[in-house]
């Protein structure tokens, strides 16, 4: 069970909210949020986070994945009690179901120490909630009691109105992409404290970067504790890097705007 409990930790729990290709995962990989050598467990129901060919994973890093409890329980003790770092994924044969979700959110639980830390992500979170309401489950409790034992939630979704708000009340950490409508602009505006047109403008500023179909740069707001504590940051997709000069200036322009992570 959850060891350790130090009430001296901030909260770090993270929350990625964008529209269907405004670059959730590649917020995911490449803004650091989640450290370069962590002791990472995902929850990874459609397997995005594979890597083959040198190719996904974390951050371009191998994460190593296990289709049943059995397996993956055995790798996530092992790899957890080295106290070294580590990427593995619980990828159930079953997909996206709340059962297998919350058995994975016990084993976090369990395995918490508020003396460590564990970076917890779960993938496509809407998919395995019952309401946007109160979660009174093991996932509710990871966000809410987490903190003080190490944990260090995140989650992905494509609209805010469709996760618990147990989860995005105590997530402190939000990077929010293009949004696809108002009522979910309007949100982050009032979310970020920040004006309509700075959300708005993500999409578009998406758009304008795409050569053909290939995106070349990713806008993000990034909200950090506190009220109005936000920042514009950019992602280059680094394999379409080559395309940007393609891209007209006047975007170009209006991108310097934004604290480019990985130049």
């Amino acid at each position: 069970m959850a060891i350790n409990p130090n009430n001296a930790l901030d909260s770090e729990h993270i929350t990625y909210v964008a529209a269907s290709g405004n670059g959730k995962g590649v917020a995911i990989n490449w803004m650091g949020l989640i450290p370069a050598k962590p002791c990472l467990a995902i929850f990874d129901p459609y397997g995005e986070y594979q890597y083959q060919n040198r190719q996904g994973g974390i951050g371009g890093r191998a994460v190593y994945h296990f289709k049943t409890r059995k397996a993956f329980g055995r790798a996530f003790a092992t790899a957890w009690k080295s106290g070294k770092p580590f990427r593995v994924a619980y990828q159930p044969q079953s997909g996206c179901d709340r059962a297998e979700l919350l058995w994975f959110c016990q084993l976090m639980w369990a395995a918490s120490d508020g003396a460590r830390r564990l970076h917890v992500h779960i993938s496509e979170l809407a998919r395995m909630v019952l309401s946007s309401g109160k979660e009174s489950s093991i996932l509710g409790e990871c966000y809410t009691g987490g903190r003080k034992f190490g944990l260090i939630m995140s989650a992905d979704f494509q609209r805010s109105t469709e996760v618990p708000k147990t989860v995005w009340s105590n997530s402190p950490v939000k990077v929010v992409g293009g949004q696809e409508s108002m009522i979910d602009a309007e949100r982050m505006k009032s979310e970020l404290s920040c004006s309509l047109d700075e959300v708005v403008q993500l999409g578009k500023l998406n758009e304008a970067f795409k050569v053909g179909e290939d995106k070349t740069r990713l806008h993000y707001l990034l909200k950090k504790p506190g009220l109005g504590n936000y920042e514009k940051v950019a992602l280059n997709i680094k394999p379409n890097k080559p395309l940007l000069a393609r891209v007209p200036a006047q975007f170009k322009a209006q991108s310097k705007q934004y604290r480019l992570i990985n130049a």
